[in-house]
């Protein structure tokens, strides 16, 4: 009786590792003929653009986000590709950009988590980094968690890729600064010492494949975005990987809210950016409305607004 119920387990076992098998390689293949349909050369020098959104972030921040990488010369705007959560997230997106891509099974409405059988779930949790409770919803996780995902889909497959939070506005060319280093993988910062992983350059090689791995596979409670957990995997995957190496932006070029505030130019007050000082100013290459909340209350648009209209090059 005890050996049946042991080969029950294992069946049951080895079953449940076939069918995530199953969807992970169904998912890399999709994605493999996607990108050979809409980005043919892997070696332009240029990497794959890549931010994902739900359907509250494709109608609000999208459009303003897409106006920024349209506006810049050359291969901008081809090189970006939108993953949406949903079809009515994709629906809003196509009626924006021309590169936008679904995987249902992905984001379904089991919210898969990308590490495992864990599921995603809409509760207050405690973020590892700070001692404060913080509530993460499921699409917040999908967003988060489908980024990685999708970056180690991605540089498994040979591009460079640079994947973005959409709320952020892109205000002038900057790839020439990102290849002058030879670092395996790029982010930008809150404030010095502070990652934010809302802006990450991947190199397509097999260390940066790696951390992208451990990253998933290190993720010790499912309740949180993957910031809070990158850190720790740096540290885990230079461990392993003694050449692996990781670089920080620096931060007057690739700003965002919370370094800005750090500098006491509010980026909350309607004054914002003229606040800032215009020398100041003209070093941003990127502005991304990190500690601007209220979203949905319309605060991150406006901010994003004036940054788009006061500071992107004439």
């Amino acid at each position: 009786m005890r050996c049946q119920s042991k080969r029950s387990i294992l069946s049951l076992f080895l079953t449940l590792l076939a069918v995530t098998c199953s969807a992970s390689s169904a998912s890399q293949t999709s994605w493999s003929k996607y990108l050979k349909q809409h980005h043919p050369n892997k070696k332009t020098g240029f990497p794959l653009l890549l931010c994902v959104v739900e359907e509250t972030q494709a109608a609000s921040l999208l459009p303003i986000f897409a106006t920024s990488v349209l506006a810049l010369p050359g291969r901008w705007e081809k090189s970006l590709t939108v993953v949406a959560t949903s079809p009515s997230a994709k629906a809003i997106c196509d009626r924006i950009h021309s590169s936008c891509f679904l995987e249902e099974h992905v984001f379904s409405h089991e919210r898969v988590n990308f590490t495992g059988s864990r599921a995603f779930k809409s509760q207050p949790s405690y973020s590892p980094a700070k001692s404060t409770k913080v509530k993460r919803t499921a699409e917040t996780l999908q967003i988060a968690w489908g980024k990685v995902y999708y970056a180690e889909l991605t540089v498994a497959l040979g591009y460079d890729v640079l994947t973005l939070d959409v709320d952020m506005v892109l205000l002038r060319p900057f790839m020439k600064q990102l290849q002058g280093s030879l670092a395996d993988m790029l982010y930008s910062e809150d404030v010095p010492g502070a990652p934010n992983v809302g802006f990450m350059l991947y190199r397509a090689n097999a260390q940066t494949l790696r951390f992208l791995q451990i990253w998933q596979e290190e993720r010790f409670d499912p309740q949180s975005v993957e910031q809070y957990h990158f850190p720790a995997a740096v540290k885990l995957a230079q461990a392993e990987m003694p050449h692996f190496t990781v670089k920080a932006l620096d931060i007057a070029q690739f700003p965002g809210g919370c370094g800005v505030n750090s500098k006491k130019w509010w980026c909350c007050d309607s004054s914002f950016p003229k606040n800032t000082p215009a020398a100041v100013r003209s070093h941003w290459a990127i502005f991304h409305a990190t500690c601007v909340y209220g979203e949905k209350r319309g605060a991150k648009l406006a901010i994003l607004r004036r940054v788009l209209a006061v500071c992107m090059p004439s």
